[in-house]
């Protein structure tokens, strides 16, 4: 009866997003989720941030790789894109997940997040729930849905974990960025991932900003290839309320660049086929924040995921289209089509 209940509230839920009685709508769902089973309560919950192209999704995978045997867990994930492309890697390393796409997890009044982790619990029955939040989120209205009415019983909220590039804190673009900063303040748990290709004055930069918090954060560690220790999991959540700044780190004046991030998702059929070198030439030029993307070759297909410079492309089993995302405040969409078309075979 349950699910019967959640599933119907789906199409209704469409159209709160659009603007019709939200709030009304919240309460109805509220109602849900205090009806849920009693087995389904205290739910260890998770929220791992960080902006886009820090590894959450490579840290969650390696967590879920150290969990315990005995437990399930389960991931809702929260993509700026429109297209999921972390919850079909979720799901090709078997993992339950449900996905919010398009960055809306705290839109709506918390709506969509509160449907999804209402069906997510009744479907899955974790015994830990992680949830990846929107690389450009903001973790103060996640944070304020899953205190709210309903989810008292249902989740207990564990640390949050940040996860940081170090190269970050040393670009203007960024520390001039609110979210960024928003995802730092309210992290129980800061880790400094990717310090393996972080310069030295990265590297200085966030030691400085780990002697700036006050109180202090649960815990401050470095890592790399989002290596977490699963023992952070169940430190304590706390409330950090008190905003900082990045004054104590030397930074170059801000270009004046825009912090607003659009995304755009190119789709192609499954009969187009990419050129595997040409595309590699490309993306080592291709001067954008953030790509991903599931490409079609003659012989396979690929997973593609290009941070600032970084590019990695791994086999991908896929069934279907190709489609490349792209998340940066300045798209070029035109020109952006044109250069992954010259990517295409023959």
């Amino acid at each position: 009866m349950i699910k019967w209940q959640v599933r119907a509230i789906w199409p209704i839920v469409q159209l709160s997003i659009t603007g019709a009685q939200p709030q009304v709508l919240s309460h109805r769902v509220e109602d849900l989720i205090q009806h849920m089973p009693p087995e389904i309560r205290n739910v260890p919950t998770n929220i791992i941030s960080g902006f886009l192209g820090t590894g959450k999704t490579t840290a969650i995978l390696d967590l879920f790789t150290k969990k315990p045997d005995t437990e399930k867990w389960a991931v809702l994930v929260n993509e700026f894109g429109k297209v999921g492309i972390d919850g079909q890697i979720y799901r090709a390393n078997d993992i339950t997940v449900k996905e919010i796409p398009g960055g809306c997890m705290c839109c709506a009044q918390g709506l969509p997040l509160q449907v999804a982790v209402n069906r997510l619990l009744g479907e899955a029955r974790p015994d830990r729930l992680i949830i990846e939040s929107s690389g450009v989120g903001h973790p103060a209205g996640v944070l304020k849905t899953l205190k709210g009415k309903g989810f008292e019983q249902v989740l207990t909220l564990r640390a949050g974990i940040c996860l940081l590039d170090p190269e970050y804190l040393i670009n203007p673009a960024y520390q001039n960025n609110e979210r960024f900063k928003e995802q730092i303040q309210f992290a129980d748990i800061l880790i400094a991932n990717k310090t393996d290709l972080a310069s030295t004055a990265a590297l200085h930069a966030f030691a400085l900003l780990s002697q700036t918090f006050d109180p202090a954060k649960v815990h401050i560690a470095s890592t790399t290839k989002g290596r977490l220790n699963t023992g952070w999991l169940d430190y304590q959540h706390r409330q950090y309320t008190q905003e900082f700044t990045f004054e104590t780190i030397p930074s170059e004046p801000s270009s004046g660049q825009s912090s607003e991030w659009r995304s755009h998702t190119f789709h192609y059929p499954e009969e187009t086929l990419f050129d595997i070198t040409a595309l590699k030439h490309w993306l080592k030029n291709v001067g954008l924040t953030r790509l991903k993307g599931i490409i079609r070759t003659a012989d396979t297909c690929y997973l593609l995921n290009y941070v600032t410079g970084q590019v990695e492309i791994t086999p991908f089993d896929h069934q279907g289209g190709s489609y490349i995302e792209v998340i940066d405040p300045d798209l070029n969409i035109d020109s952006l089509k044109s250069d992954i078309r010259s990517c295409i075979s023959g």
